[in-house]
């Protein structure tokens, strides 16, 4: 686990109108700046970068918000850990090598293999006679074709 004074000092250090105008095109619009959101498409900007006491983001027309972490979460596909290094590394903050705070659990690749492996199953399934028949009636009600079935 990275101690949470280390995580507070990697935001504190983080200026977000600086880290989130190298994504996002923002002007000026009383004490916050607005843009294009980078997470959805629009035309108009709805997109708010509040500063001051309370940094933060949001956009007025998909609903993401948050701070500086939800945003390289989200802008970079990042997960939670790999988002606070990118940032330290940013910031200039050393987090030091403890194993204790390193990722856990199944890797992408696992977790792939797993959906690969279930969706193999679910499909097993549903072309059973038997096991299968309430859903491919309903999808027979629906008017999707066998191919469809077979390829979703």
């Amino acid at each position: 686990m990275i101690p949470r004074e280390v995580i507070d000092e990697i935001i504190r250090r983080t200026d977000l109108l600086q880290l989130i105008g190298g994504y996002v095109q923002l002007k000026r619009a009383g004490s916050n700046y607005v843009g294009l959101c980078p997470f959805h498409s629009e035309k108009g900007p709805s997109f708010t970068v509040f500063t001051g006491n309370h940094e933060g983001f949001y956009c007025f027309g998909c609903g993401a918000g948050g701070d500086a972490v939800t945003f390289i979460k989200k802008i970079e596909n990042l997960e939670y850990i790999d988002a606070i290094e990118f940032l330290a590394q940013r910031a200039g903050v050393e987090i030091k090598e403890d194993s204790s705070y390193k990722k856990s659990g199944p890797s992408r690749e696992r977790i792939r293999e797993l959906n690969v492996a279930a969706a193999k199953l679910f499909h097993a399934c549903l072309m059973d006679p038997t096991v299968g028949k309430p859903g491919m009636d309903y999808l027979n009600e629906r008017k999707i074709s066998m191919p469809t079935i077979k390829h979703f």
